[in-house]
């Protein structure tokens, strides 16, 4: 869902959903789909991703079609074009869609340490014409390092319009070959987080919640 270039080195067709009920709310929930096909040996993966944030009242909804593909052993690229609708029922804003793209790349430097790069919105669309509304850029860089098989660490500071920069970081720690935990923080604002994951096969189910000190728990499921 975060850099399409991660679509690029899978073999098999994968598809995920995922549910986040920020703060308990049902008002704030987010809703993900996200399918990826390869088509075949060094021709690449094409993707699908589909989220909606909201209810009734107030919604945002965005559906991405992209591809990605490796150049090389250590280098992934990716791209997606993005069409956002939101909806309101307030007669100033009303609805309005709005087209943009996105995308990343990842880099392998070695068996330890990958580095990626995320951009979201680059051209800085206009959202809504009544009010002139962009819609928001950003940028994230970022690493992952593993000394070995059962410890992952993970970092990256994340830049959105308008907004100061957020450091997210992060570890995995994989118990056996089917169950891991996973904890992280991120800066801006200051939000702790932890979860699980298990691994049935072909079947990955990952439970994870994070915690606001004001706003409360936001509990999510893959």
């Amino acid at each position: 869902m975060n850099n399409q270039a991660a679509w690029a080195t899978l073999e098999d067709i994968h598809v995920g959903l995922g549910y986040n009920s920020r703060f308990m709310l049902k008002e704030l929930s987010d809703r993900y789909l996200s399918v990826a096909m390869p088509l075949g040996k060094e021709k690449g993966v094409i993707g699908l991703n589909l989220s909606q944030f909201g209810y009734s009242q107030f919604n945002i909804t965005k559906a991405g079609i992209g591809f990605a593909r490796t150049f090389g052993p250590d280098f992934s690229v990716g791209l997606q074009f993005d069409a956002i609708h939101a909806g309101t029922d307030d007669e100033m804003y009303g609805s309005t869609t709005a087209f943009t793209f996105e995308g990343g790349f990842q880099y392998r430097l070695n068996n330890k340490i990958s580095l990626g790069t995320a951009i979201f919105n680059p051209v800085q669309v206009e959202l809504n014409e009544n009010t002139g509304e962009q819609l928001p850029a950003s940028i994230s860089l970022g690493m992952t390092y593993s000394p070995d098989e059962v410890l992952l660490l993970s970092a990256d500071v994340v830049k959105e319009q308008y907004k100061p920069a957020s450091l997210r970081a992060g570890f995995r720690y994989n118990i056996g070959e089917t169950f891991c935990l996973r904890a992280g923080f991120s800066t801006g604002p200051f939000i702790v987080s932890g979860g699980a994951g298990l691994k049935f096969n072909n079947l990955l189910i990952d439970l994870s919640t994070s915690y606001h000190q004001v706003l409360g728990i936001s509990p999510a499921v893959t």
